[in-house]
């Protein structure tokens, strides 16, 4: 078997640049395309950057520093808009193309809507094309759009305030561009069952796509969690709050039980000011925190809600677990949990599926332990190490078959 040779363009150090230090440490990742990276220490006076640094030797990457830091700039004036990210894709297609053809790689692994610029270029050069589709197809949730605007209305948020309109134009983009490179990619990893079955029912052959679930890395030395029973319960939503992520049920949710139990919201609040002040009354909002303050807050937690209305497979979820929090999450979250015994999954939008869920862990001490305990050890199977192997191995199986 000829070993593949691989080359992988990424922007930002997404998942602690698994994949390309998966096929480095293997021996076959021709080059890594990137904006940010750095392999030697940084000074503590650059602590921010720490995260952009990996082990993958200099010789291997080819990185665009000038355009990472504009484009981190662009989005924090025009986050909800898909320019700025099209401008750090085609900052990079010059220096992909460049790596293909002097590596004579033969595959091309890249991340979805990131990649359309350059994938003719990359079909004529005979190099064949993974995507991964970090998250599910857009068309998923440009449909829940007019259900989304029915739900704002009965709260008396008007059409304007709601900021739906600008959402939709942002996912129409980016949905044309993520189907373009569907037609042109020879395989498609997902990170969860919801993406593949979302994927085929949009076309997509099942035969062209693999489920690789995510993982991360987090060790916690912490005593076995201790559910009180003479406290509130102390739950936490983590990551942008957003109609995505299911911010109208997360409050809602608040609402209804927030005499018995502590809402916390962690992450950015990406709703119109609007929007928030009529949703937020019943829940507490923490900002964006460190990694690491993070992590430390949520050793003080019970439970993590995720409601999400579309995932690829959100990497809170295994975060939660390997810290022991129990996670009810939605099934659009994309997550390893096997319902009822490592977690609770309900549907998206089902709000009496989601309460109900909620009032059995709220009852029961003993359920929230014996899932917290399950959650652990389920996040063991399913660190950053082991999602890369996974990686390199699909990739292995995939070009035997070219030579078959």
């Amino acid at each position: 078997m000829i070993s593949p040779k691989v080359v992988v363009q990424q922007i930002g150090a997404r998942m602690d640049y698994a994949v390309p230090r998966a096929l480095f440490r293997d021996g076959i990742l021709g080059k890594f395309v990137t904006d940010l990276h750095f392999s030697s220490p940084l000074s503590a006076q650059v602590a921010t950057l720490q995260r952009y640094r990996s082990e993958i030797p200099d010789a291997y990457v080819l990185r665009n520093l000038r355009s990472g830091f504009a484009y981190r700039l662009l989005l924090r004036f025009w986050r909800g808009e898909a320019w700025p990210h099209q401008f750090a894709s085609e900052a990079l297609a010059g220096a992909t193309v460049q790596a293909i053809k002097e590596t004579g790689a033969n595959i091309l692994y890249g991340f979805d809507t990131a990649l359309l610029p350059i994938l003719s270029v990359v079909n004529e050069l005979g190099c064949n094309v993974i995507l991964e589709q970090c998250i599910a197809p857009r068309m998923q949730m440009i449909k829940l759009i007019p259900a989304l605007e029915q739900r704002v209305a009965r709260k008396g948020i008007s059409s304007s305030e709601s900021g739906l309109g600008t959402l939709l134009g942002y996912l129409e983009v980016l949905s044309a561009i993520e189907q373009a490179e569907w037609r042109r990619s020879a395989l498609i990893v997902c990170p969860s069952r919801f993406v593949r079955d979302e994927l085929i029912g949009l076309g997509v052959s099942e035969s062209k796509t693999i489920v690789i679930p995510y993982g991360v890395n987090i060790t916690s030395d912490a005593e076995p969690r201790r559910f009180a029973e003479n406290r509130k319960l102390k739950v936490a939503f983590v990551g942008a709050f957003s109609y995505r992520k299911g911010a109208i049920d997360y409050c809602q949710l608040a609402s209804r039980y927030h005499t018995h139990s502590e809402f916390h919201i962690f992450g950015s609040i990406m709703l119109p000011d609007a929007v928030m002040r009529r949703l937020s009354r019943d829940v507490i909002v923490r900002g964006h925190l460190s990694r690491e303050d993070l992590f430390r807050e949520l050793k003080e937690f019970d439970v993590l809600v995720l409601p999400s209305y579309s995932e690829g497979s959100a990497t809170v979820i295994y975060e939660c677990m390997a810290l022991g929090l129990v996670c009810i999450v939605s099934h659009a979250s994309g997550s390893v949990i096997t319902s009822g015994v490592d977690g609770v999954i309900f549907d998206a939008g089902d709000e009496n599926g989601m309460h109900l869920a909620f009032e059995n862990v709220l009852g029961s001490p003993s359920l929230r332990r014996s899932m917290s305990e399950a959650a652990v050890e389920t996040s063991k199977e399913n660190t950053r190490d082991s999602y890369g192997a996974r990686v390199v191995n699909a990739i292995e199986k995939f070009s035997k078959g070219l030579e078959g």
